[in-house]
């Protein structure tokens, strides 16, 4: 493959096993991928990892959530950005009694270890102790999380409060799965009410059934003080309270505006279309593979930080 290229056999095992990237240029990389496709070359992966002592895997823990648009949008992006450095990604969801750091050592051999959560601090510390580099709490709080949920719902109230709406209510997804991101909205929420001087949000809580999202619709649209919009945690439950609302002969939005989160291809097509916020998740995924490559390859150099993936309000006719 190296004559083939005409380039080093050194060159060749540099690009093939992700070593030593920062010293090779694009041009000849991208040449040397290109001939071990032309030439149908397939590393060994046992080889390999007899070789380093680990594969060219990164696993990503995910938590027990509900399955959503966004994070898988957020997996099939993390996916072919890794791919396209050489590495493959392995999505892991624990069941109870996993032992996280043994048991991902003796199935995968991980090169690298991610998490939507924080992982056990004694699972970190082993795999970190193993010298496998570890970035989680992804969805939390802090310089790793890869989308600001706290501005999700400050972004929310910012985008209702500008149309005059003054009477706001917030609905959560009751699941207690998806706690680890509805608080932070929650918090957002009640954050930019409070700085833009109106009253504490209602909380309304609702499941992902048409009970539910009526009751809800009951809740906010009745009572002395009725909600005018209502913020929604993500956009299948903002849709749930469309259906409800219509039902309820309740008019989106003359008498209650409603934005979700998500963007999802249905938002587009519910009647009438629903006002969302959009995350670029794709964006966060490619900037968490170039910060992962920099700490596998190159661990003795300080990787470049990632930043929070865009939010971007997309205005349609709920709100």
């Amino acid at each position: 493959m190296a004559e083939a290229a005409g380039v080093s056999q050194a060159t060749v095992s540099f690009v093939m096993n992700g070593r030593h990237l920062n010293r090779i240029t694009d041009h000849t990389r991208g040449l040397v991928l290109r001939t071990a496709k032309e030439l149908g070359y397939v590393p060994s992966a046992s080889g390999r990892t007899l070789k380093s002592g680990r594969s060219n895997v990164v696993t990503c823990i995910v938590p027990d959530m509900r399955p959503s648009e966004a994070v898988e949008v957020f997996k099939r992006a993390l996916s072919g950005a890794l791919a396209n450095a050489g590495y493959a990604c392995v999505f892991v969801h624990p069941a109870a009694g996993l032992d996280v750091a043994a048991d991902l050592w003796k199935y995968l051999e991980p090169c690298a270890v991610v998490g939507l959560d924080k992982l056990g601090t004694e699972d970190a510390r082993r795999l970190r102790d193993a010298g496998t580099p570890v970035v989680d709490g992804l969805l939390l709080p802090g310089d790793e999380q890869i989308i600001d949920q706290h501005e999700i719902g400050a972004l929310q109230m910012r985008h209702l409060a500008a149309l005059g709406h003054r009477q706001i209510a917030y609905a959560a997804s009751d699941e207690a799965s998806e706690d680890l991101v509805t608080d932070q909205r929650i918090a957002g929420a009640r954050d930019a009410c409070e700085k833009l001087g109106l009253p504490e949000p209602r909380i309304v809580r609702l499941g992902y059934t048409p009970e539910s999202a009526r009751d809800a619709v009951i809740q906010l649209t009745d009572g002395a003080a009725p909600a005018s919009a209502v913020a929604v945690f993500g956009d299948v439950l903002a849709l749930a309270l469309l259906a409800a609302a219509r039902a309820r002969s309740v008019a989106v939005p003359a008498d209650l505006a409603i934005i979700g989160v998500d963007d999802i291809p249905l938002a587009a097509l519910s009647v009438p279309p629903l006002s969302t916020i959009a995350m670029d998740l794709s964006g966060a995924a490619h900037a968490l593979a170039h910060h992962l490559t920099h700490l596998i390859q190159t661990p003795e150099v300080a990787p470049p930080a990632f930043h929070a993936g865009a939010l971007s309000v997309i205005d349609r006719q709920t709100a």
